[in-house]
């Protein structure tokens, strides 16, 4: 008699800890699904941010360009201008020397 009252009391025991085995299971199933759908997010917003810092990087390649190109134009502009002041300047010069 106390055998079957101490087999019915760890068949009891077992029964409740498999019944909080099922609920844990299940608990943990219901996070890693959470948790798989936050990690998706996640790489998705690091692809979206790795695609605005390729923009980024094109644009600031394409100012650089610009930037390269009119440093050239401002040298250009700047001969340019030089020549020109110095054979104003010359014939200013020249034109000063004969009498009027």
């Amino acid at each position: 008699m106390n055998d079957t009252r101490e087999l019915d009391q760890i068949q009891t025991e077992l029964d409740r800890l498999h019944e909080r085995s099922q609920s844990n299971k299940a608990g943990i199933s219901a996070h890693e699904a959470v948790c798989e759908e936050r990690y998706e997010n996640i790489v998705t917003m690091f692809h979206r941010l790795e695609q605005r810092i390729d923009n980024i990087d094109s644009e600031v390649a394409s100012i650089r360009e610009m930037a390269t190109q009119g440093r050239a134009s401002l040298k250009t502009l700047l001969w340019i201008g030089g020549v020109s002041v110095t054979v104003v300047s010359v014939i200013t010069m020249i034109i000063s020397m004969f009498p009027r």
